[in-house]
């Protein structure tokens, strides 16, 4: 599954050491990645695994734990919730730039305007 095409223009993918595309989870505490060609699985770092796993349970139906550890969750979710699951597990998003308006546009320049720099020399 191509991670990069399927949710390149709302998540961050990057790959890991080993080539493989992640999108990677707020605060580094862990990762996504295409477990099979259906399903997403998420590597998940913590200190409290149960109580996290309780969270996810209540914003996502559909997850299964394939290993739960002291300091460490592995959950899978199928494609059909994708956008519940990269959500609860804290998927780094992209910066949703748009195009500025006309008036703040006009507000950055009158605000930046004794920063500006002029050329006080004449005849240069």
């Amino acid at each position: 599954m191509n991670l990069k095409e399927r949710f390149g223009k709302r998540y961050r993918v990057s790959r890991d050491e080993c080539g493989e595309e992640i999108i990677r989870l707020r605060g580094d505490k862990g990762f996504v990645c295409a477990y099979s060609d259906n399903t997403l699985a998420a590597y998940i770092q913590t200190r409290h695994p149960t109580k996290t796993l309780n969270r996810l349970r209540r914003e996502v139906s559909s997850i299964e734990v394939v290993q739960k550890g002291d300091t460490e969750l592995v959950v899978t979710c199928s494609m059909a919730v994708t956008d519940q699951f990269l959500k609860g597990v804290g998927a780094k998003t992209r910066a949703q730039r748009g195009p500025l308006s006309d008036e703040s546009r006009r507000l950055l320049i009158e605000a930046g305007r004794e920063y500006r720099f002029f050329s006080h020399a004449t005849g240069l």
